[in-house]
Formats: structure tokens, C-alpha cells, sequence
């Protein structure tokens, strides 16, 4: 098996990985809840380490925007590491400041679809969007409601993984 193909079978299982886990806290939001700061921080770990990765193994790729992939994937490991050593954090700070970090993110994944153009480029786009929409909406709900709270992350977190899998799809077209 060659090196491609590992990879995108493990984006593969990445992908599933992040659907369950969102569809268990839509299914069960209780137990979710009880665990969603280890479950962020995982998120965001393997997040961080995906795009820290991809940031270094695109170095050399002209059209690619390496620096963001780079900031965003050290960005995200630390609020990873933040998560697991002090897990007593504010439920409401933590939301924001993934919302914040979600905008940031949203923005960069969209100045740097304007550089593609291949077929991905689409999809690229449709994910800064909807990451910027899911920061808004991050920023927001402390403001109106901590129940729904735990609703948007298990959607964003099925959203991350249907997007990992559509584009890991697309790669492998590409390729």
C-alpha cells in the first residue's frame, strides 16, 4: 500500500470517526455533555495535527496557503492541550473562543480557495463558509441558550466529518 492511500484511509476513518461522535451527541446529549471537553479536545487535536501536517507537507506547493495550515494546526493543538489540563474551564468561554477560532479558521479556508482551480475548489469554499457560520453561531448561543450548546457542536463535528470524507474523495479523483 502506498502512502496516499494509507493516508486516505485514515482521513476515511477520521471522517467516520468524527460522524459518530457527532451523531452520538444528537442521540445522546446527556452523556455527551458530560464528556464534551475531552471530546473537543480530541476533536481539536487531531484537527490541529491534519492541518499542521498538511501545512508541512505542502511547503513547497506554490498554490497552496501552507502558512494558514500551519497557524491553524498549532492554534489547534494548543486549545487541544488547554482543554485536557484544565477541563474546569468555563463551558461559555470555551464555546466562544472555538467560535473565534472557527471564524479565523472559516476565513482562511476561503482566501485560500481562491487560489485553486481544481474541482475541490468548491468544496473548499463551502467549508470556510460553513465554519464561519458555525463560529457566529458559537458566539452567539452562550447569548441565548447553553442547551443548544451541546446541539452545535454535534452538528459541527458530523458536518467536519461528512467534509473530511467529500474531500478525501475529491483527492483521490485529483490524484
Amino acid at each position: 500500500m502506498n502512502k496516499g492511500t494509507k493516508a486516505s484511509i485514515a482521513l476515511y476513518l477520521l471522517a467516520v470517526l468524527y460522524i459518530i461522535t457527532g451523531i452520538s451527541g444528537i442521540v445522546y446529549p446527556v452523556g455527551f455533555s458530560i464528556y464534551l471537553i475531552y471530546i473537543l479536545g480530541a476533536f481539536f487535536l487531531l484537527s490541529g495535527l491534519i492541518n499542521f501536517i498538511d501545512g508541512i507537507k505542502n511547503m513547497k506547493n506554490p498554490k497552496y496557503h501552507w502558512g494558514m495550515s500551519l497557524f491553524l494546526g498549532v492554534i489547534e493543538i494548543i486549545l487541544s492541550f488547554s482543554i485536557f489540563t484544565s477541563p474546569v474551564l468555563s463551558e461559555i468561554y470555551l464555546i466562544i473562543y472555538i467560535g473565534m477560532l472557527l471564524l479565523i479558521r472559516g476565513v482562511f479556508i476561503i482566501s485560500s480557495s481562491f487560489g485553486r482551480k481544481d474541482e475541490l475548489k468548491t468544496l473548499h469554499m463551502s467549508t470556510g463558509v460553513v465554519s464561519i457560520l458555525f463560529g457566529m453561531l458559537f458566539i452567539g448561543i452562550p447569548l441565548f441558550s447553553t442547551e443548544l450548546i451541546v446541539l452545535a457542536i454535534a452538528l459541527f463535528i458530523i458536518f467536519s466529518g461528512v467534509d473530511l470524507f467529500i474531500i478525501t474523495m475529491g483527492m483521490n479523483k485529483t490524484a
